[in-house]
């Protein structure tokens, strides 16, 4: 679980910060204070991912308190949230990974995220999750993935039946098509794939030229978690897998 430290000592601006976090990061444990000698405590209980520091903290300024988390914290990523231009070039001094100027919106609080120095651990609540067991589905934070084809979702189901092995296109027009002459539809729902997933900031595909494939890395499946020998996956087959395609009766008679 990603861990993030919310440092503010105005109340108002802190809630803001926090709300913006916690929309870009749902999944992360958000640990906030207007106080920077409480905030050093905490931060030495357990290891930090990101500090969102105010610069001007009153008794002790946020640069002070990032040199003194970086001690205990060596990979963290500190993030400057300031009204105060001139104190860019201490921030730049200590290789921070951000600096945000007031107010600061969910979106410059994504932007930040996505551009750390130090990689982040995985969030579930940010892998998009597949259901394979019964009528195959797709979603992400809970919402339905919508794409502008049917046959997208279908592609997407293939390439997950496959489990991160390279398809080529004339595999997935026989199997999507029952034949190989459908190359620029085939390229439209690769571009429907890829755009939708993009505004996601996720990499569900791994491309090379004529070729495709899942990146397991970033979805949660059953049936994956199934192979791996998790239990409760396994209790959730019922005697159906991706119900609504034939082409995966295959699969459907292996998992049997």
């Amino acid at each position: 679980m990603i861990r993030v430290l919310c440092a503010d000592d105005e109340s108002i601006l802190l809630n803001e910060l926090e709300e913006n976090v916690r929309a870009v990061l749902p999944g992360a444990e958000i640990l906030s204070s207007d106080d920077s000698a409480k905030l050093l405590e905490m931060s030495c209980r357990e290891p930090v991912d990101i500090a969102f520091l105010d610069i001007n903290m009153g008794t002790v300024d946020g640069v002070t308190v990032a040199k003194n988390l970086q001690k205990t914290n060596p990979k963290i990523n500190i993030i400057f949230c300031t009204g105060y231009s001139e104190y860019a070039l201490d921030a730049l001094n200590i290789n921070c990974s951000g600096y945000l100027m007031k107010p600061i919106s969910e979106d410059a609080v994504r932007k930040a995220v996505d551009t750390v120095r130090y990689s982040l651990p995985d969030s579930e609540d940010d892998k998009i999750k597949v259901r394979c067991f019964g009528n195959f589905d797709i979603s992400y934070r809970g919402k339905p993935l919508k794409f502008k084809y049917n046959k997208t979702k279908e592609l997407v189901a293939y390439l997950i039946d496959r489990k991160g092995a390279e398809v080529s296109k004339n595999e997935v027009s026989a199997i999507l098509f029952e034949d190989d002459e459908h190359d620029a539809y085939l390229s439209k729902l690769r571009k429907d794939l890829i755009d939708t997933t993009e505004m996601l900031h996720v990499d569900l595909i791994r491309t090379r030229k004529g070729y495709v494939a899942i990146n397991r890395d970033a979805v949660t499946c059953d049936y994956y978690d199934y192979l791996d020998g998790d239990e409760a996956a396994a209790d959730k087959f019922r005697g159906e897998y991706m119900a609504q395609y034939s082409w995966a009766e295959e699969t459907l008679a292996e998992l049997y």
